[in-house]
């Protein structure tokens, strides 16, 4: 039996030898990614680029905070708006059968779901509002503070259910379902209404 690696390649095989010629090699990519071809393949991957969509891309983001003293009361108040995430259905792997594998359709496509045709998730609006007041007692102050989150106590869905399929070929029953998410676990809604009380003392 021969002791070679039957893995290593013959560095005497023709297309060694004869790509190994710099003007060869460069009329070669010329010829695949240069003239009408290699132009269509620059543009088309050029808007893919442009155009791609990650999971969790979120276009709009704005965050408005403001804050008001009334002597020793300090008032504030912040509002967050933040667009939605793109929505593509997911189909499982034909081979291992894991769920969400496989996009259905190009990112951000959407499907149709328990709310309708949806290509995003809804726009999230909460509204924050605190409050502080200081007492002074000799050399220290005593800080009384209270902040309500989600004000309006809204119920933003941040998920559906983009799985098609539980595994390959079983369809899922909850695809396209509001507030459900085939990645994490729990109910996917914006938390609601909290109040947060506090005590600060201050030497």
């Amino acid at each position: 039996m021969s002791g070679a690696d039957p893995t290593a390649r013959d560095k005497s095989h023709y297309s060694y030898a004869h790509y190994a010629n710099a003007d060869v090699a460069a009329g070669f990519d010329a010829l695949r990614f240069g003239g009408p071809i290699g132009e269509l393949l620059a543009e088309t991957q050029e808007h893919v680029l442009v155009d791609f969509l990650m999971p969790l891309d979120r276009t709009h983001d704005v965050k408005l905070y403001g804050t008001y003293a009334f002597g020793a009361l300090n008032v504030s108040g912040g509002v967050e708006l933040e667009s939605g995430a793109p929505l593509t259905a997911l189909a499982s792997h034909p081979v291992y059968g894991a769920g969400g594998e496989i996009p259905l359709t190009p990112r951000g496509a959407g499907f149709q779901t328990s709310s309708g045709f949806e290509t995003r998730t809804p726009w999230t609006k909460p509204v924050n509002l605190g409050a502080s007041y200081k007492l002074k007692t000799g050399g220290s102050s005593l800080l009384l503070i209270a902040d309500v989150f989600n004000v309006f106590n809204t119920q933003t869905i941040l998920d559906y259910d983009a799985y098609s399929e539980l595994t390959f070929g079983v369809p899922n029953p909850d695809f396209g379902t509001a507030g459900v998410s085939g990645v994490v676990a729990g109910q996917q809604l914006t938390a609601p209404r909290q109040l947060r009380i506090g005590v600060r003392y201050e030497f």
